[in-house]
């Protein structure tokens, strides 16, 4: 049994009305001399039981005053002797029963009885509030970490949804790609080329544009695959400084590629001159 535990279990209580075994008292006197808190309690206890007894005790009526002091001394009140007649020495009277006294002994027991389990129950609602308040203190805190960490994902969330938004141009045009072909197509007589991704599983064509030159506001670059030796529209894009990606139609199957310039917009056949051209 630890100090807290001597405490709270009442036997400091029972030791100082005088109701503890020799064990008990052994025990509690050992405690108070190894551990201040139940040393001091102790004599919290002492102090509040002496403090209680001197609000209620009863203090002795003053008529025994003399019968106490003269049953001490062996002294008897007598009559005075006349000068004539007879002497008859007085009797006392017989003792009443002293009943009172022990319903007094018991009513002390049973109020020493009840202040200490009064005093013991005090104690343990104490403890059981101070054990309340510290459970709702926690329950507070972790309520407090739980919100925080809540509003940490959502801004995570927002941060990731918002990234999405802004990159998903990107992320479409890349998750259309797989094990694409890479088609480099290198302008007749200039170090202009562009690179054209070709994926036979989806079908996907992307272009970017490299190094090619940008076209009059009018013009736009126009990609063509050719199926079976004719020219099929494959999409148009301007050129870029950016180094992004453009997606452009999906193209079944393709023999080669060319790029040509013509009108914004693009033409269904080609009419411009060709740029760049390469077969696979």
């Amino acid at each position: 049994m630890n100090a807290q535990e001597l405490i709270e279990s009442g036997l400091l209580h029972i030791y100082v009305l005088g109701g503890a075994t020799a064990e008990e008292s052994r025990e509690v006197e050992r405690m108070a001399a190894q551990f201040e808190e139940v040393k001091a309690e102790l004599e919290r206890l002492r102090l509040e039981t002496e403090a209680y007894a001197g609000m209620h005790g009863m203090a002795p009526r003053p008529e025994l005053r003399d019968k106490i002091i003269n049953h001490v001394l062996g002294h008897t009140a007598t009559a005075p002797p006349e000068e004539k007649g007879r002497v008859i020495p007085l009797q006392a009277a017989p003792a009443r029963p002293r009943i009172w006294k022990a319903v007094a002994a018991l009513a002390g027991v049973l109020l020493a009885g009840s202040v200490a389990m009064n005093i013991i129950n005090h104690n343990r609602l104490q403890a059981a509030g101070e054990r309340i308040a510290s459970l709702e203190n926690e329950s507070a805190s972790i309520a407090q970490q739980t919100l925080q960490k809540q509003q940490s994902i959502d801004s995570l969330r927002s941060a990731y949804t918002a990234y999405k938004q802004q990159h998903q141009a990107t992320i479409t045009e890349l998750s259309t790609l797989y094990h694409p072909a890479v088609i480099s197509l290198r302008a007749k007589d200039t170090d202009q080329q562009a690179v054209v991704f070709w994926c036979s599983r989806s079908k996907t064509v992307c272009v970017d544009p490299g190094t090619l030159a940008n076209t009059p506001n009018d013009k736009q670059y126009q990609l063509w695959a050719f199926v079976n030796g004719k020219p099929v529209d494959a999409g148009v894009f301007n050129a870029s400084n950016s180094n992004q990606l453009q997606l452009l139609k999906i193209i079944p199957q393709a023999e080669a590629f060319a790029i040509t310039i013509e009108k914004q917009g693009g033409v269904p056949a080609p009419e411009g001159p060709v740029v760049a051209l390469t077969s696979l």
